[in-house]
């Protein structure tokens, strides 16, 4: 990226320096604490925002990567029209839309500035640690402390840091990749054990997100298609299916999980209870059914359990 310009003021070089060292500390605090998170970005807002013009915010905006966020943000306000519920419940729902508003900030500040680096760096380290920290609170039971809710998790909750875990894998596996195209070797094999170290949560942790379980292929294909379109998608496929059988025959924490899936969802079939996946299945239904008729529902809401997302 290019550096700063030097026909930047001294005060305006000094916000943009402190805006890029506000990211990176958002991305070490965001796999430990969410208070901490929204601090470090309100206070990235304050400082951002004055360095920033219009040209190059629209200049995102017209862009995939920043338009795209936006337009979901867009459909949510939409959607949120259709909800039969009081105002400030309609909001409170679009509450985790707004941060989708913040990518075409991040984009127009480090198309700008040589720091993108130190941010992927922060996140990666940051989650290394609340890794670890699981993992010691996964092999030895006998601790007191187990994590914020008991459940051998070190920060958050098993469906955040299974998601945290997958995209520090995944990047991992890509700059791997990258660095195999260029034949580092030494790099190749590092970045793919930090891969497998963060990947291997998936196999010696009995509780994690399922939906890890759907978004991991994706990861797959698209990584494939990107370094070697066809070619790459069927090397991916091969070492996705290899991968995946060694982890179902040693974790028997994976195997639990696609079993219980399996029998809350046939169990939703035949008796329509309220399990968790039969919650998924039936606001899916649900979703559907407002959408081809194109007006609300007669039905009663379907009430969402605590673990919707998992």
């Amino acid at each position: 990226m290019p550096a700063f310009s030097s026909t930047v003021r001294r005060g305006d070089l000094f916000l943009m320096r402190l805006a890029d060292w506000l990211v990176v500390l958002i991305a070490i605090a965001l796999p430990w604490s969410t208070s901490a998170t929204a601090i470090c970005i309100v206070a990235w807002l304050v400082v951002v925002l004055p360095t920033l013009d219009l040209a190059s915010v629209r200049r995102e905006l017209e862009s995939a990567a920043g338009g795209l966020p936006v337009l979901l943000w867009c459909l949510g306000v939409i959607g949120m029209l259709w909800a039969d519920v009081s105002w400030t419940e309609r909001f409170q729902g679009l509450g985790s839309f707004h941060r989708l508003l913040v990518i075409p900030l991040l984009l127009a500040q480090f198309r700008r500035s040589e720091h993108g680096m130190p941010v992927i760096y922060g996140f990666l380290l940051s989650s290394a640690f609340a890794l670890i920290a699981t993992y010691v609170l996964t092999l030895t039971p006998g601790l007191t402390w187990r994590g914020p809710k008991g459940d051998g998790v070190a920060a958050h909750d098993d469906i955040f840091q299974s998601s945290v875990v997958l995209i520090c894998g995944f990047a991992a596996l890509g700059y791997a990749t990258i660095n195999a195209v260029k034949r580092h070797w030494q790099a190749t094999l590092m970045l793919t054990a930090v891969a497998a170290v963060f990947l291997g949560y998936f196999l010696f942790v009995s509780k994690f997100s399922r939906i890890v379980l759907g978004i991991a292929p994706v990861l797959t294909i698209l990584l494939g298609w990107r370094f070697g379109r066809f070619k790459g998608l069927l090397v991916a496929c091969f070492v996705a299916a290899v991968v995946s059988v060694a982890f179902w025959v040693v974790s028997p924490g994976l195997r639990e999980r696609v079993h219980n899936s399996i029998g809350e969802m046939s169990q939703y079939s035949a008796t329509n209870e309220a399990t968790s996946i039969g919650q998924h299945l039936a606001f899916l239904t649900e979703s559907l059914t407002i959408i081809s008729s194109d007006r609300l529902s007669a039905t009663a809401p379907v009430q969402l359990p605590r673990n919707f997302a998992r």
